[in-house]
């Protein structure tokens, strides 16, 4: 029997086959009722409407997280392109981070033009739960970065685009420190994703399958 797929992140899950972890955004997205499906859930900065709809998604949380099935704290981060106030961004951002911390659980981070700051405040809440930077597109510079302080890189359609900054991260980050994801990406499969890796790192499906799944297996 072949190792599985790992999709990391994904807003849809309909592969029985493989091991799919379902993104649900707090306050939006309905808890999975299947004993079989592993999902993330989290505070997405776009959907930071109110302080009082916040406190309360903030303590259903403290529950909800400590749910078998819900393997990860997320997606969650900072976005500078969204609406919502970065001071409250990163209020909310802090908050996640801490019950990760105490549950000693990894997180999926949402993050855009904004790796600067989360990388900072990562450094000083001296965080130690493995976070994944879902659907990564930026330079193979800030992928080492991000791998030096003890994080993993998540890769989607963007490896698709040549000569893209995505592709070239993929091409020099190790098998070690990755993961992959179909995201919201409704025309893709995994296996196409990991079709497209095994062309950019030369390497064999079987090969890579086992790679991907021990990195599974080292955060869950």
């Amino acid at each position: 029997m072949s190792t599985p797929l790992i999709n990391i992140h994904t807003h849809q899950c309909h592969d029985s086959e493989n091991i799919c972890i379902r993104n649900v955004i707090a306050g939006r997205d309905v808890i999975p009722d299947s004993e079989k499906q592993l999902y993330s859930y989290g505070l997405h900065p776009w959907f930071i409407n109110s302080r009082e709809n916040v406190e309360t998604l903030l303590h259903e949380m403290n529950n909800i997280v400590a749910d078998d099935q819900c393997v990860m704290i997320g997606e969650c981060g900072l976005d500078k392109v969204c609406e919502t106030p970065m001071n409250w961004q990163e209020e909310v951002f802090v908050r996640q981070i801490h019950l990760s911390e105490q549950l000693g659980i990894p997180m999926v981070i949402h993050c855009l033009k904004a790796f600067e700051e989360v990388l900072k405040i990562r450094k000083d809440v001296k965080a130690k739960q493995p976070w994944i930077f879902h659907g990564f597109g930026s330079s193979p510079d800030l992928a080492a970065r991000i791998i030096k302080e003890g994080c993993f890189l998540s890769f989607g359609k963007l490896i698709f685009k040549d000569n893209s900054k995505a592709m070239a991260s993929l091409k020099s980050t190790d098998l070690a420190n990755i993961f992959l994801e179909t995201d919201e990406a409704g025309d893709l499969s995994i296996a196409d994703i990991y079709h497209q890796v095994c062309i950019v790192k030369s390497i064999e499906m079987e090969a890579l399958r086992g790679r991907i799944f021990e990195n599974y297996q080292r955060l869950f």
